[in-house]
């Protein structure tokens, strides 16, 4: 069974966090805590929320929505997203000139950065 796991981007200190909970109040705003005592949370709308895909690349490195990653063996950085449409949702390799790589070949993936700490990888 996959592990449903996720990290957050906290925008307010340009960090990641692993949460340990998340929870939602009655009307569906999320809180992500992220650490032992009460007070280390953040809202939704203060951070990025992302999904572990499942998998992990050839170093063991878990992958999450929002990383980059090269495929395949080539230096050809790729997105790695949550496209919520496709027969029910699927996680996807996006490349921004040349379109969707959308299969998974998990030992060729390498994480390189994120889009959060490093924008400029995608810049190719």
């Amino acid at each position: 069974m996959k592990e449903i796991k996720f990290r957050a981007w906290d925008r307010r200190r340009n960090r990641m966090l692993y949460p340990t909970e998340i929870c939602f109040d009655h009307s569906g705003k999320m809180t992500v805590y992220y650490g032992v005592d009460v007070d280390e949370k953040i809202t939704c709308d203060q951070a990025d929320v992302m999904q572990f895909t499942g998998l992990t690349n050839k170093k063991g490195r878990e992958i999450y929505e929002g990383d980059i990653a090269n495929v395949d063996g080539r230096e050809d950085p790729h997105l790695v997203e949550f496209v919520p449409k496709a027969s029910g949702g699927r996680f996807q390799f996006t490349h921004p000139k040349k379109g969707v790589w959308s299969c998974f070949p998990e030992p060729s993936i390498e994480i390189i950065g994120n889009i959060y700490e490093n924008p400029e990888l995608l810049q190719s």
